[in-house]
This record gives structure tokens, sequence and C-alpha cells, in this order.
């Protein structure tokens, strides 16, 4: 994912355990990029920052994806990014 560091327009804001869905997760932890565990921390991190995407892992989000993507749709100008694991 590459991502200018020198616009807050272009940071990308992923939520949840980001090593159940990319190889290499600390690569995903550049500037451009705020990694939150949980959605109350992110829905803060979207109130006092502008971010270009949020992408979300749907792992461990189940029981609580479809209002908190009501949520994120409502009060985010944001593509929203759904995130899933491979399985073989």
């Amino acid at each position: 994912m590459p991502v200018s560091s020198g616009s807050n327009a272009r940071k990308i804001l992923l939520i949840g355990d980001v090593s159940r869905v990319f190889l290499d997760s600390e690569a995903v932890r550049g500037p451009g990029c705020q990694v939150t565990t949980n959605m109350s921390d992110a829905i803060e991190a979207l109130a006092k920052n502008s971010f270009a995407s949020v992408a979300i892992v749907m792992s461990g989000l189940s029981a609580k994806l479809s209002p908190a993507l009501k949520g994120l749709r409502d009060n985010c100008g944001a593509k929203i990014i759904l995130l899933a694991q491979m399985w073989e």
C-alpha cells in the first residue's frame, strides 16, 4: 500500500487484527497508515483525522459489523474496504 506520508488526506486507517489479513503486518505500520485494534479507537481517530480509506478486518467483528459499518458510512467520507482472511 504505497501512501504519501506528506498528506493526511492520503492516510489509511486499518481497524482490527491486521496480522490476520496481511502476511507482513509490520509493513502496513508506516507513516501513511494508522492501525487501531478496536472500533471505539477507530471512531476516535476518525473524529481527529482525515483518512482517504478505512480498511476493516472482518474476522472478530462479525457480530458488530453491520452497526459499525452503518456508523462509519454515516460519519465518514473515506472509502470503506472490508478485509477478509483467505483460507486454502
